[in-house]
């Protein structure tokens, strides 16, 4: 994430998003006064301007407003202006959000499911990645979402592979063994990375550049291309290129907007977003692998690749315990198969 913008986001605080959802809530056009054909979506992310998944929804919106005539008009608020991701989910549960980008590790929180989609090495590369967010696993877990939220995934945005960096230099799984390591609030996440003997910490991103200056993290995971705009380097310039996520950042959709909609702008709205996604995941993958030839020619910055299969032996546990609790266990091999 960008941590300037995001901190700057944070220094305006609940003003900034009291104030924009104030002015949503004032003008909505799903008021008594709204006419039939004209249509306002409120979208918001917790990223900077001009990132990827901002520009993803830039183009969901050039695309819908085209191809409704201009009948929906999309609205975009980026850097936490709205809140940030579980204000923004918390805000399409309730309506007064229409969509957002949001991670699966910050929606566990109501749908503890969708976690499967971040644990480490269930999906290893760009290719399984599209099989399972455009089949049947990912509608499987957008149908358990809806019934639990309200909340519908109407695309996958992401495209990045995430790896882990640290304070100190680290060469194998023995080496950053015990390290506190900064977690998203998920209980499912922290048995992950519990299982490759870290510490898990849970640290917003906001606060996450100090805690590792400061040692309160000692490590973190993330795509190169935020770990470089948020100046992560300079805290942690140890790399381990593990590639043990490729990134699902699911596109909602509150459930109480798209029925709203009439049926020929709610197909508008799902065909604009399937084509914003895939345009999205592209822009990532392609600045991502920018950003790591960047990064490889700071002073100091070290990457080291390692055997990733004693990780994912020390993982896959996890995954298996929880898609038994859950009585997704036919999903979990589903999307073992798709690699």
């Amino acid at each position: 994430m960008i941590f300037d913008v995001i901190t700057s986001a944070k220094t305006i605080g609940s003003i900034a998003a009291s104030s924009a959802l104030a002015v949503f809530l004032a003008t909505s056009v799903f008021s008594d006064s709204a006419l039939a054909q004209d249509f306002k979506l409120i979208a918001g992310t917790q990223v900077a301007v001009d990132t990827p998944y901002d520009k993803g929804i830039n183009k969901l919106k050039e695309l819908v407003e085209q191809r409704s005539n201009g009948r929906i008009v999309v609205e975009n608020y980026p850097a936490s202006q709205l809140g940030n991701e579980p204000e923004l989910f918390q805000g399409m549960m309730e309506g007064t959000v229409d969509i957002a980008v949001v991670s699966p590790g910050q929606i566990a929180e109501w749908v503890p499911q969708i976690a499967l989609l971040e644990m480490p090495f269930v999906i290893t590369n760009m290719a399984q990645r599209d099989r399972v967010v455009e089949g049947p696993p990912m509608e499987k877990l957008s149908a358990i979402m809806g019934e639990k939220t309200d909340v519908e995934i109407i695309g996958v945005f992401g495209g990045g592979v995430r790896n882990m960096f640290f304070r100190e230099p680290a060469k194998s799984l023995g080496d950053i063994k015990g390290r506190r390591f900064r977690v998203q609030p998920s209980p499912q996440l922290t048995d992950a990375y519990k299982a490759l003997g870290l510490e898990p910490v849970v640290t917003s991103y906001p606060e996450l550049f100090n805690a590792l200056q400061q040692g309160v993290a000692e490590g973190a995971e993330m795509e190169a291309i935020y770990v470089e705009k948020a100046g992560f380097p300079q805290a942690a310039p140890n790399f381990l290129m593990t590639g043990h996520v490729i990134t699902i950042r699911p596109l909602c959709m509150s459930g109480k907007t798209l029925d709203k909609l009439p049926a020929d702008l709610q197909k508008v709205v799902r065909d604009a977003a399937i084509e914003a996604a895939r345009y999205e995941r592209a822009i990532e993958a392609s600045e991502d692998e920018a950003s790591l030839d960047r990064m490889a020619k700071m002073k100091g910055v070290t990457f080291t690749e390692i055997d990733v299969q004693p990780m994912i032996e020390a993982v896959r546990p996890v995954w298996n315990k929880y898609a038994k609790e859950w009585g997704l266990t036919g999903l979990v091999e589903q999307i073992d198969s798709m690699r």
